[in-house]
């Protein structure tokens, strides 16, 4: 919904206003941008499917105006793989909340489908910490009924149980609440956890108010502006937290003068600063008796300033209960308040809240012999000012409440006053400098006139599946009478919006929010604006037996597969003239409790919203229980449970089909299932083989003189035991070669794959590579320029390559989107931070970015005006400013050469002090002088230097044995941006042949472990192709598997390079098979590379699981909440598991990704889901920006 607001009032947009709509992941990468118009009512609507291979995490919605490049406005949505749980749980109390007596809670589960959750398992915990409240009552707006707020506190643990839910579904909790000397009331919250017969569980949490005591105390100053010499009445009252007056209690009263002593010292940053520090003295103390409700006692003050005020009353509970008030005592003459460094100044409002027409009153405290005041009412700007001369002292004024203050409105005292004296004191300083002071107060202003009144009606409350649903609506303005408006209706199954505790939205809240402060005082006196401190935040507003003798065939059963999440999604429906439609739809076959609710608006500035619920379900029913998954060999326990809602019990036949599954045991089961009660019905099975398979349970239920039927069926994968392993193998040959293919034992060849191709390029086998890069998940700075180099560079290389699934189009958009990204990473230096939205920079990341950069601009992808200036500008003042490591230096001297800002007395200065480069950085600083060119002497020293660390067989002389993670080195990168140098200054070299190829031979599987060694070997490589390979004629040659000749017509011909699908069932099938190939006519060097995935079947030892040894070693430890090892051993069915990984590498890895998949009937807990426990696991799974964690179906 788009409003504009102008000088504080909403208006429509004009005309068919332009929007746009961007959705980004929860790394703040683009998915999708949607062009969108507002109607006539101001508003938008889009729809945007998540792909099934999308991340998970909180994705972003951010509009904004077609001509405004910053968001308007930003939503955020959870995207994140869920099963549904099939009930709800609520807490709510049940006694009085007060401390002193017990905390009464009553745990209440529900199937969404309507019956009680009974005789399950429940675990609970309660947790406390400092609340605040305050009673409503007639007469009780002038009292405060709580000392001042100091702290929030922390959690403190009070206790924690289990139980099981009775026959209603209900389990009470009780608690003893304890007395003392309370600061004011807590707040206790209460998690629970259910655990169903089917072993799911969900969580719910509550807080619960805890009163300090019987009553609370309030207090008051009774004069609205006391005045010094006059008597001062103050007055203090108890009352019940429901609002009643009670009579004859006893309270104690004192008064205090606050006085501030403020002062200079000396910061961090060693500068000067003013502090200030209360401190209350005894002023006078009351004996005097209640008289009915209240307790008064009176004193005469004899000096201006601040007070405060303390009452205390002991209840009969033995709980002390206490409360404070400030007040200021207005007069002339000099008074101690706090002295702030940043001007600000205190200004007291005699009422927070006031209604249209209503008059607010403001204290204004003039620390100043003399002054001038310029008192306002903003908020987008000036409402109401006024100027006033003002002596030392305090003064009320008042200020009348308008209806368009709503929601809110800040009251700005703004005091002048001129210089002083010319004096300065001892330490230099103008003591009688112009000096001003600034305060500010907000007032909610409330306004009903602009709410709609919604009613949502069915025909019913309970409904079967297949039924048409039919809803009726009708908006009212605030005296009842219909109105035309907009609808946004929706229809969404109730258990998923449990997940997050979605809420209906209410415009209103939105259109009408607590509003933020817009203007700014500039005083041109202080030649600098100073920005005024809001008081609001900035920012944007989860059995029976086996005798089949006893079964009969059903007749033909509706079976339920029809599951359907949003059942309907109308945004931009209009009512009548009357306020009035109608909506009907078919229930489809989920068994669960639907939510109907209705965002509305006129086309003013009137909104609301509102929400109904109708319960599909049906007298006898089956709830699956499967896992979300399963391995391929599982043997598994599973089945349904059998809902028996009528009132007499029911013999029930139930058969389980599915192609696809061996059953152990029989497929048909008989129970009696009594009367509003449920059971569980399992079958063991295995599941041999992969892919989707559907079960379906079938049910014939018999009670009494009725039949009932049910069937569903739920379609689940079958997933490898493994993951799948991915193997390469490339060689190049002149005349003829034999590869023999040989699989480890075990291999399966079920969705696997082997593939041959064969080019004349050194390239053709770089596809996975790129594919690697292109699709890595993971986006730092480092990440996000190893993602998007390698595609500028090669963005002409690719039809040659053969990769035509990456048009030049489609990695054009990619690579502006890495440019995107590394422009969100800016800092206010010109560098880039190691994230998005870091503070810091990171210099060696930023010279590494500045690879792409320089590239972009190259290309002419587009960037933000001034963004690459500021980043060379970044490199140029950090190498003036000296950089510590040599090698860093070199690689900034060449990215600035790139960029046509040679800097060449830094780059000879850096050459006679090469002792310090390494390889890397050696290599660097000699493409950085090629690129600055007339240094032929310098170059051709340092093209000795370089060939002197490579051996004959293209290895390193001196490899490192620790690695500088700040800047990321590796001996793979040292090798090829040596080769990458040597290519680009001595092409005749006799060592860059060996070394291309080391660096070939270098990879695992056809990978190079990580994405910087990617990024650098693809570039020498590539530069390597670009002056090695000078003819790209077609490949002519002949393959033969086995005895089975293979002609190149078989192939398939993708840019320069042939490529053949092989049957790897065959090859699985004659280990040790033999490939050949064999040239035809000239005798040129050609490449080829065989890819294939495959699985394998676990063995029976550990030792077999272990298929590769590439460095690393992981282990994984599943093991109770306790730590006790359940590694290879059963675990019981519903227990909580944790999960640790332990990883071995020889060296120190800082830049690491854990992919780890689940077995099947375990599932990851995602706190991020309100109906997910936390109170058992804390902050275990709490990460950092630095460590994200996402949740899948089958892997975390």
């Amino acid at each position: 919904i788009f409003r504009r607001v102008q000088k504080g009032a909403l208006t429509l947009p004009v005309g068919r206003t332009k929007i746009v709509a961007q959705i980004l992941n929860a790394k703040g990468e683009e998915q999708e941008t949607i062009d969108l118009a507002t109607n006539d009512f101001g508003s938008v609507a889009g729809t945007w499917s998540v792909p099934e291979n999308a991340s998970t995490g909180r994705y972003t919605i951010a509009l904004r105006f077609g001509d405004e490049k910053k968001a308007s406005t930003i939503g955020r949505v959870l995207v994140a793989e869920f099963r549904k749980p099939a009930f709800e749980v609520t807490l709510a109390p049940t006694g009085a909340t007060v401390r002193g007596k017990h905390l009464r809670t009553r745990v209440k589960g529900r199937y969404f489908f309507g019956a009680p959750t009974r005789g399950v398992k429940v675990s609970y915990s309660i947790h406390k910490r400092p609340a605040r409240f305050v009673p409503q009552g007639k007469g009780l707006r002038p009292y405060h009924f709580a000392l001042e707020w100091r702290s929030r506190g922390r959690d403190e643990f009070v206790t924690s149980g289990k139980g099981r839910l009775d026959a209603k579904g209900e389990l009470r909790i009780d608690s003893k609440l304890g007395v003392g000397n309370s600061t004011g009331p807590f707040s206790y919250s209460v998690e629970a956890e259910v655990q169903d017969i089917d072993r799911q569980t969900v969580t719910a949490r509550r807080n619960f108010l805890v009163h300090p005591g019987e009553v609370y105390v309030g207090v008051r100053v009774v004069q609205a502006m006391p005045l010094v010499g006059k008597t001062v009445d103050v007055e203090a009252i108890t009352v019940t937290p429901q609002g009643k007056l009670e009579k004859n209690r006893p309270v104690e009263l004192a008064i205090y003068r606050r006085v501030y002593y403020w002062f200079w010292e000396w910061d961090a940053d060693d500068d000067y600063r003013h502090s200030s520090e209360p401190t209350d003295k005894l002023v006078h103390k009351c004996k005097a008796r209640p008289r009915g409700v209240t307790t008064r006692c009176s004193a005469k003050i004899l000096s201006p300033g601040l007070y405060v005020v303390k009452a205390k009353h002991k209840d009969k509970l033995g709980n002390t209960i206490w409360a404070s008030r400030e007040f200021s005592v207005a007069g002339r003459g000099d008074f101690a308040l706090a002295k702030h460094p940043y001007v600000r100044m205190e200004l007291m409002a005699d009422k927070n809240s006031a209604k249209p027409g209503e008059k607010v009153k403001v204290l204004v405290k003039n620390p100043f012999k003399k002054a001038t005041l310029l008192l306002t009412v903003e908020r987008h700007g000036v409402l109401f000012r006024r100027v006033v001369p003002m002596k030392m002292g305090m003064r009320w004024f008042e200020l009348p409440i308008e209806a368009s203050y709503a929601p809110n409105v800040f009251i700005s005292a703004y005091l002048v006053s001129g210089r002083s004296t010319t004096k300065h004191d001892g330490a230099g300083r103008d003591v009688g400098a112009p000096q001003y002071r600034i305060g500010y107060t907000k007032v909610s202003v409330d306004n009903q006139a602009n709410h709609l009144g919604v009613r949502i009606s069915a025909e019913r409350h309970e409904y079967h599946p297949g039924d048409a649903l039919r809803v009726k609506l009708r908006v009212t303005d605030p005296f009842g009478r219909g109105v035309k408006s907009e609808v946004a209706l929706a229809i969404v199954d109730e258990s998923v919006l449990s997940l997050t505790n979605y809420k209906t939205p209410q415009p209103q809240n939105a259109m009408y929010p607590p509003a933020i402060l817009k203007l700014f005082t500039d005083d041109s006196r202080w030649g600098r604006v100073q920005k005024l401190l809001s008081f609001v935040n900035k920012g944007y507003q989860g059995g029976g037996g086996d005798n089949d003798d006893d079964f009969e065939a059903p007749a033909p059963i509706k079976v339920r597969r029809n599951f359907v999440n949003t059942l309907l999604w109308k945004p931009q429906l209009v009512t009548d003239s009357n306020g009035e439609l109608t909506a009907s739809v078919k229930l489809p076959d989920n068994l669960t409790t639907y939510r109907i609710f209705a965002v509305v608006m006129d086309r003013t500035t009137r909104f609301g919203a509102s929400e109904h619920k109708v319960v599909v379900n049906k007298p006898f029913m089956l709830r699956t229980a499967l896992p979300r998954f399963f391995k391929q060999g599982d043997h598994v326990t599973a089945g349904v449970v059998a809902h028996n809602g009528t009132g007499t019990p029911l013999r029930v036949a139930i058969e389980l089909r599915a192609p696809g599954i061996v059953v152990e045991g029989a497929r048909r089961r008989t129970l009696v299932v009594p009367p509003k009660s449920s059971k569980e019905v399992a079958f063991r099975f295995q599941t041999p083989y992969l892919g989707d398979i559907p079960l379906t349970f079938i049910a014939t239920a018999t009670g009494g003189d009725r039949t009932y039927k049910d069937a569903v069926e739920r379609k689940l994968p079958v997933q490898p035991t493994l993951l799948f392993q991915t193997a390469q193998n490339q060689g190049q040959f002149l005349g003829s070669t034999a590869i023999e293919l040989r699989y480890p034992p075990g291999s399966l060849p079920e969705q696997g794959r082997l593939e041959l191709e064969v080019s004349p390029s050194i390239l053709s086998g770089l596809r996975d590579s790129l594919d690697y890069l292109v699709k890595y998940p993971y986006g730092c700075v480092e990440q996000t320029t190893s993602s998007t180099y390698p595609l500028l560079s090669l963005i002409e290389l690719f039809p040659a390559l053969g990769v035509e699934r990456h048009a030049r189009q489609k990695l054009a958009a990619m690579a502006k989107k890495g440019i995107d990204r590394l422009v969100s990473m800016q800092t206010s230096t010109g560098g880039l931070a190691y994230w998005p939205g870091g503070k810091h920079p990171h210099l060696y990341g930023t010279a590494y970015a500045m690879l792409a950069l320089t590239q972009a601009k190259r290309l002419k992808i587009p960037m933000p005006k001034g963004f690459l200036p500021k980043v060379a500008h970044y490199l140029e003042k950090s190498l003036a400013k000296g950089v510590d490591q040599s090698d860093v230096r070199a690689h900034i001297l060449y990215v600035l050469a790139m960029a046509g800002l040679p800097k060449a007395a830094y780059a000879t200065r850096l050459f006679e002090e090469r002792k310090l480069l390494s390889l890397f950085g050696k290599s660097l600083l000699l493409l950085a002088l090629k690129t600055i060119g007339n240094q032929p002497l310098l170059v051709d020293r340092l093209i000795a230097e370089v060939e002197g660390e490579i051996n004959r067989d293209g290895t390193l002389k001196h490899p490192e044995t620790s690695r500088y993670y700040s800047y990321w080195s590796s001996n793979l990168r040292n090798q090829a941006i040596a080769l990458t140098a040597l290519v680009a200054t001595k092409p005749s070299s006799a060592v860059i042949v060996p070394l291309a190829q080391a660096i070939l031979d270098s990879r695992h599987n056809g990978y190079w472990y990580t994405t910087q060694k990617t990024t650098y070997a693809l570039m020498s490589i590539t530069a390597f192709s670009r002056t090695m390979e000078s003819s790209m004629d077609a490949a002519r040659f002949v393959a033969q598997l086995g005895e089975r000749t293979i002609e190149r017509s078989s192939f398939t011909k993708v840019g320069s390079s042939y490529r053949l699908s092989l049957d790897l069932k065959e090859v699985l099938a004659r280990p040790g098979v033999s490939l050949k190939l064999r040239q035809l006519g000239d005798k040129k060097r050609l490449f080829y590379t065989l890819r294939t995935r495959f699985t394998r079947k676990p063995g029976p030892d550990r030792e077999s699981t272990v298929l590769a040894k590439g460095g690393l070693l992981l282990y994984k430890r599943i093991e109770d909440i306790d730590g006790k090892d359940l590694t290879g051993k059963p675990v019981p069915s519903g227990a909580l598991v944790r999960v640790r990984l332990f990883v071995y590498a020889p060296t120190t890895m800082r830049y690491l990704a854990v992919n780890d998949p689940l077995p099947a009937g375990l599932e990851a807990l995602n706190t991020a889901l309100s109906t997910t426990t936390r109170g058992k696991v804390g902050d275990m799974l709490q990460v950092g920006r630095y460590h994200p964690r996402r949740y899948y179906l089958e892997r975390t």
